[in-house]
C-alpha cells in the first residue's frame, strides 16, 4: 500500500503539471522518489517522471533515466532495463542525437534478449531503424524495420506492425521509390485499420500521401493527407498535425507550379504549419515550416519575405543537418535567386543542391534495399520448408552415425591438442594479469605520492610563503605611517601594495588548486560547486553541475581527491579542446557506488582515440584514476556531435 500511494502521488503530480493546474517543486518529487523502496514500482516512477521532465528540465530527465536503468540492473530486471534503454533512446532521437539513440537501442536489444522479451526486441529494431533513417542510412533502416515487422506480425501487434510498415513506406518515399512506398503504405493502412488505432491510421495515410506526391498525383496525395489529418487530430499529437499542414501546403504548391495559379487554401495551410512549428523546440520541424512559407512568398512575388523565411530555415537546418534538408534548402534558394534575377547565384545554388541529391539518390543504395527485400521474402519461404527438411535429416541419421564414428578418433585428438593450447593461454593470461596488477600498484603509488606532494606544497605555500608575504605587507603598512612621502611616492607605494595583494591572492589560488582546503573541510559536493562556480565567472563555457544523492555522503579522502581530479581533468579537456558553449557535470550516488556523467556540445572527436597509444596525458590520467577506483569508463563522441563521458565507480 505504501508503494501504491507514493506512485499514485507521482502520477497525480505529473497529470496536474501537464494540465497547468499546479506548480509543484521538483525537489519534493525527488524526495518522494528517494524514500520509495528500491523495487519495480520505483523504476517505473523514475522513468515516468523523467518523461514528463524532458521538455522542462532535460538535464534532470537524463539523471532520472540513468537512475531507472541503474536500479533495473541492480535488481537484475532485464525487462525494465530494456524499457529504460529504449525510452532513453527515444529521448535522444527527439533531440536529434542519432548516434546516441542507436547506441541505447542496441543496449535495449541486448537487455530484451536476456529477458526473452520479443515485444521489446521488436521495439529495439524499430528504434534502430528510426536512428539509421534519420542519418540517411536507408539500407540499414529497412533491414531493422523488416526484423521488427516479423516479430510484430508473430505477436499480432497490429498497431506496431502498421507503424513500422508505415516507416518503411516513408523510407522508400525518401529515396524516390513510390512504387514500393505505396506497396508498404497499403499494407500499413490495412494493419492500422485492423488495429482500429487513429494514430496508426493517420500516419499510414500520411506516408501514402507522400508516395502519391512522388508519382505526381497531387490530388490523390492531398486526399490522403486530409483524411489522415482527421485521424491524427484525434490522437492530439501536435507534431503530426503540423506534418499534415506542411504536406498539404506542399502539394498545393506543386499544383500551382503546374497550373500557374495558387489555390486559395495554400497560404492557410502554410501559415497553420508555421504556427504549429513555433510551438516545438525541434529544428527540423521549424526548417520545413519556414521553407514552405518561403515558397509561398516567392510564388506571391514577396521576395524579401521569402529571403527572411529561408534565412530562418537555414539557421534551424544547421542544428539538424540532414542531406534531404540541405537538398530542399538549396533547391528553394535557386528558385528565389532566379526570381530575383541573379542567375549566377541561382546556378551556384543548383550545384550545391546536386551534391546532396547525388548522395540521396545513390543507385547502389536503392539496389541494396531491393536485395534485402528479396532476402526478407525468401526467409519467409524457407521457414515453410523447415518441416520437410527435418524429415530428410531423420532419414540421414544412419549415414551420419557412420561418419560420426570415423570422426570420433579425430575429435579426441583435437580436444587433447586444444586442452594443451588452452592451458598455455591460461598461463599467459595469469602472467599478463600479474603484470597488470604490478602496473596498477605502481600507478597507485605514483598518484598517491603526487597527492601527498601537492598537499605538502600547498601547505608550504599557504603557511610559509603566504605568512611571509602577509608579514611583509604588515611591515610596509607600519612604515607608511612613519614616513612622509610626496604624492608621487604615495601613489607608487599604493601600487606596490596592490601588486603585493595580487601576489598573495595568486599564491592562495595556486595552493587551493593543488589541494583544495574545502575538499577536506566541506566535502566533495561543496568543493565541486565552488570550483564550477569560479569557472562560470569567466563566461567562456557555461557549466551546469548537478549532485544527485551526494550531498550527505561521506567519502574517504583518497576517493574524494581522485574523483575531484577526474572531474577537474574532464573540465580542463573540454575547455582546452572542445570549443563548447555548454557543459553538464553530474555526480550521482548509486547503490553500487558513484556515477559521473559529463556532457558537452563541443566539436567532438573520434572516441576510438581514447583507447589508442596516442592518447593525450589528460585521458591517460583519467583512465588510471578510474582504474584505481575499480571503475568503468565509457566515452561517446564523434566529430561535430559533442562528447559524453560516463564513469561508474564501484564501492
Amino acid at each position: 500500500m505504501r508503494n501504491l500511494s507514493i506512485l499514485t502521488f507521482l502520477i497525480l503530480f505529473i497529470s496536474l503539471q501537464q494540465q497547468g493546474l499546479a506548480q509543484v517543486n521538483t525537489d519534493s518529487v525527488l524526495k518522494a522518489l528517494q524514500v520509495m523502496p528500491s523495487d519495480t514500482n520505483k523504476i517505473k516512477a523514475l522513468r515516468i517522471t523523467a518523461q514528463q521532465l524532458e521538455r522542462t528540465d532535460s538535464n534532470m530527465a537524463k539523471g532520472l533515466y540513468y537512475s531507472s536503468i541503474a536500479l533495473s540492473k541492480k535488481l537484475n530486471n532485464d525487462k525494465e532495463a530494456a524499457i529504460g534503454y529504449l525510452t532513453y533512446g527515444v529521448f535522444k532521437i527527439n533531440y536529434n542525437q542519432y548516434d546516441s539513440s542507436a547506441y541505447y537501442a542496441n543496449m535495449g536489444l541486448q537487455a530484451a534478449e536476456k529477458a526473452n522479451s520479443e515485444i521489446d526486441m521488436a521495439k529495439a529494431y524499430n528504434l534502430l531503424g528510426n536512428s539509421y533513417w534519420r542519418k540517411s542510412n536507408h539500407e540499414a533502416a529497412i533491414i531493422q524495420y523488416q526484423k521488427a515487422v516479423t516479430i510484430f506480425e508473430k505477436l499480432n501487434e497490429h498497431k506496431r506492425k502498421a507503424l513500422t510498415l508505415s516507416n518503411m513506406c516513408a523510407v522508400y518515399a525518401d529515396i524516390s521509390d513510390p512504387t514500393n512506398g505505396i506497396k508498404y503504405g497499403d499494407a500499413a493502412l490495412a494493419a492500422a485499420k485492423k488495429s482500429g488505432d487513429a494514430d496508426a491510421i493517420g500516419r499510414s495515410l500520411f506516408n501514402l500521401g507522400a508516395c502519391y506526391n512522388l508519382q505526381g498525383n497531387e490530388a490523390k496525395s492531398i486526399e490522403n493527407y486530409k483524411a489522415g489529418l482527421s485521424y491524427v487530430k484525434q490522437s492530439g499529437i501536435e507534431s503530426f498535425i503540423q506534418q499534415g499542414y506542411y504536406n498539404i501546403a506542399l502539394n498545393y504548391l506543386d499544383i500551382a507550379k503546374k497550373t500557374g495559379a495558387l489555390h486559395a487554401d495554400t497560404k492557410l495551410y502554410a501559415d497553420s504549419n508555421l504556427v504549429m512549428a513555433n510551438k516545438f523546440n525541434n529544428p527540423l520541424h521549424s526548417f520545413y515550416a519556414n521553407s514552405v512559407a518561403g515558397r509561398v512568398a516567392v510564388f506571391e512575388n514577396k521576395l524579401n519575405d521569402a529571403e527572411n523565411y529561408y534565412n530562418t530555415a537555414f539557421m534551424h537546418l544547421q542544428k539538424d543537418s540532414s542531406d534531404l534538408g540541405f537538398r530542399t534548402y538549396y533547391t528553394n534558394m535557386a528558385a528565389l535567386r532566379y526570381a530575383q534575377g541573379n542567375h549566377k547565384a541561382a546556378y551556384e545554388m543548383q550545384l550545391k543542391r546536386d551534391v546532396y541529391n547525388d548522395a540521396i539518390m545513390n543507385n547502389e543504395k536503392t539496389a541494396a534495399i531491393a536485395r534485402n527485400e528479396v532476402k526478407f521474402e525468401t526467409d519467409k519461404k524457407d521457414a515453410a520448408l523447415q518441416l520437410q527438411k527435418q524429415k530428410i535429416k531423420q532419414q540421414n541419421m544412419v549415414n551420419l552415425a557412420l561418419v560420426l564414428g570415423l570422426l570420433a578418433t579425430g575429435l579426441l585428438a583435437f580436444f587433447a591438442f586444444r586442452n594443451i593450447k588452452n592451458k598455455r593461454k591460461l598461463d599467459l593470461l595469469k602472467i599478463e594479469n600479474l603484470e597488470n596488477e604490478k602496473q596498477l600498484a605502481a600507478t597507485e603509488a605514483v598518484l598517491k605520492g603526487e597527492t601527498q606532494e601537492r598537499a605538502r606544497l600547498a601547505k608550504d605555500l599557504h603557511d610559509g610563503l603566504g605568512g611571509m608575504l602577509s608579514g611583509i605587507k604588515y611591515s610596509f603598512n607600519n612604515m607608511k605611517e612613519n614616513l612622509i612621502m610626496t604624492p608621487e611616492n604615495a601613489s607608487a607605494f599604493s601600487r606596490s601594495m596592490e601588486m603585493l595583494d595580487n601576489g598573495i591572492n595568486e599564491m592562495r589560488r595556486v595552493a587551493h588548486n593543488m589541494m583544495p582546503e574545502s575538499l577536506m573541510r566541506y566535502g566533495l559536493h561543496k568543493t565541486l560547486q565552488d570550483y564550477i562556480a569560479d569557472i562560470n565567472k569567466n563566461g567562456i563555457t557555461h557549466i551546469e553541475y548537478n549532485g544527485i544523492g551526494i550531498e550527505n555522503v561521506t567519502l574517504d579522502n583518497n576517493t574524494s581527491v581522485t574523483v575531484y581530479r577526474i572531474i577537474q581533468e574532464l573540465i580542463n579537456n573540454t575547455m582546452k579542446h572542445a570549443q563548447a558553449k555548454n557543459m553538464i557535470v553530474q555526480l550521482m550516488k548509486s547503490d553500487k557506488g558513484l556515477v559521473i556523467n559529463v556532457e558537452d556540445d563541443g566539436v567532438g572527436f573520434d572516441a576510438a582515440m581514447v583507447t589508442t597509444a596516442t592518447t593525450g596525458i589528460g585521458w591517460k590520467n583519467i583512465k588510471h584514476r578510474v582504474a584505481l577506483l575499480n571503475g568503468n569508463l565509457q566515452v561517446h563522441s564523434a566529430p561535430g556531435n559533442g562528447t559524453q563521458v560516463n564513469i561508474e565507480i564501484n564501492n
